[in-house]
């Protein structure tokens, strides 16, 4: 055989060839595969760090497309739908035999049907591609040749390959189609099919109802249940009026939590529990004794401002046995509302005085952190926990465990009543 024709082969469009060439072109191709496990390694790790229906939305979408993608490539090509158009120059014609000849000139396809031929030069080869029976050389366009091994004349496979490397500046190392490929294309499979479930999970709340986490999509009666375990007691009462007022609202605009998926309906409950109750005038507050505590920042008497927190404190938690509270004013301007205000009082027989600053008709939160500071200088196992929402702070009493079983339970996140930790 002549240098000009070192190498010569043929191919046949045989189902056998197809299913081998389509095998190889899935499994062979690491960097494309490896884009794709990254994306769905990605997919599946956000999973995790998803909390809103949106979001798991967006995921399904995601990993739709990746599963959507890989198995438009994997069924087009299974039954041997060759893509002509990535494997020669033939404008879609399929063509029932070719033969490839390598030499000093390049490369070059004939189509022994039409006479038409694909020529490459040796710097547009980037790499191969080896299976069994099978030899694809891909240029820089990402068209191929293809040759059945076992018609090849002029030398064995790796001596065409070591040839083509000594003459293709250009070419890297060729790629086999063998076990490494099988596994990553089964990982794939399998991480996008995760993705899948995980994100339908997420979006039906699944992962939250099996840990027990209560969710916007459950009754005020159910979360009441549940907050038992935290020694937090929702009144009747409380469930009712919130009831009501979601039937209203649902009466004139629709489902206020499906209209506000970032809102927390048991927020709402320990927000609506936690205030307490007024008489009909407004005037007569009454703390509640449900475990937790809900006040707001901007007090309406603002001659007893610290005397109404304490009292809600010792409400949510009257084993701190807290009496005899005095605040005294008498370095307070009350004309433009600042100055200084000091009570006092009795927390389980010890007597204890916070000085606040005067800022007009709002509560100083310092007053909160040095009440937190006194119980962890008496090394009480239990600390004040707060969650700050607009001007409403809203106050737990409980070991830390406790808190985050409450917080494992809610969702929402509760911070230690310290001035370094707020």
């Amino acid at each position: 055989m002549n240098e000009e024709n070192r190498f010569q082969a043929e191919f046949r469009y045989t189902p056998e060839n197809y299913k081998e060439f389509t095998k190889i072109n899935l499994e062979a191709h690491f960097r494309n595969t490896a884009l794709y496990l990254l994306a769905s390694v990605c997919l599946v790790f956000l999973i995790f760090m998803l909390q809103f229906g949106t979001s798991a939305t967006t995921l399904l979408i995601l990993s739709l497309f990746w599963l959507g993608l890989f198995a438009f490539r994997w069924f087009r090509n299974r039954d041997g739908g060759v893509d002509y158009k990535r494997l020669i120059h033939n404008n879609g014609d399929q063509i029932p035999c070719q033969r490839v000849f390598v030499g000093e000139f390049g490369v070059r396809t004939l189509n022994e049907s039409t006479g038409k031929d694909v020529t490459d030069t040796f710097d547009s080869i980037r790499y191969a591609m080896e299976s069994k029976n099978l030899l694809i050389l891909v240029d820089h366009l990402k068209l191929c040749h293809i040759i059945d091994k076992n018609t090849l004349q002029g030398g064995s496979s790796q001596e065409l390959i070591a040839y083509l490397r000594e003459n293709c500046g250009k070419m890297k190392k060729n790629v086999r189609s063998g076990k490494f490929g099988r596994i990553v294309k089964y990982l794939l499979i399998g991480l996008n099919a995760a993705a899948l479930l995980a994100s339908i999970a997420v979006m039906l709340h699944i992962p939250e109802k099996l840990s027990g986490k209560l969710t916007n999509d459950m009754s005020y009666r159910e979360m009441a249940a549940a907050l038992e375990s935290c020694d937090i007691h929702i009144t009747d009462q409380a469930i009712r009026e919130l009831e009501e007022f979601d039937a209203q609202y649902a009466l004139e605009y629709g489902d206020y939590y499906k209209d506000n998926p970032g809102s927390s309906k048991v927020y709402d409950l320990l927000y609506w529990e936690g205030g307490g109750t007024f008489n009909e005038d407004y005037t007569v507050w009454t703390p509640s004794r449900s475990g937790v505590y809900w006040f707001d920042m901007e007090v309406l008497s603002v001659d007893r401002i610290y005397t109404d927190f304490l009292s809600g404190i010792s409400a949510m938690a009257p084993e701190l046995n807290i009496t005899d509270v005095t605040e005294y004013y008498n370095k307070v301007n009350w004309d433009d509302g600042t100055g200084i205000i000091t009570f006092q009082f009795s927390m389980n027989g010890q007597v204890h005085e916070i000085t606040a600053t005067m800022q007009q008709d709002w509560l100083d939160l310092n007053a909160m952190y040095a009440l937190g500071e006194i119980l962890r200088a008496d090394q009480d196992p239990q600390d004040l926990w707060y969650i700050a929402h607009g001007q409403g702070i809203l106050l737990y009493y409980g070991t830390q465990a406790q808190m985050k079983e409450l917080s494992r339970l809610t969702g929402l996140t509760f911070y230690n009543a310290d001035k370094s930790a707020g």
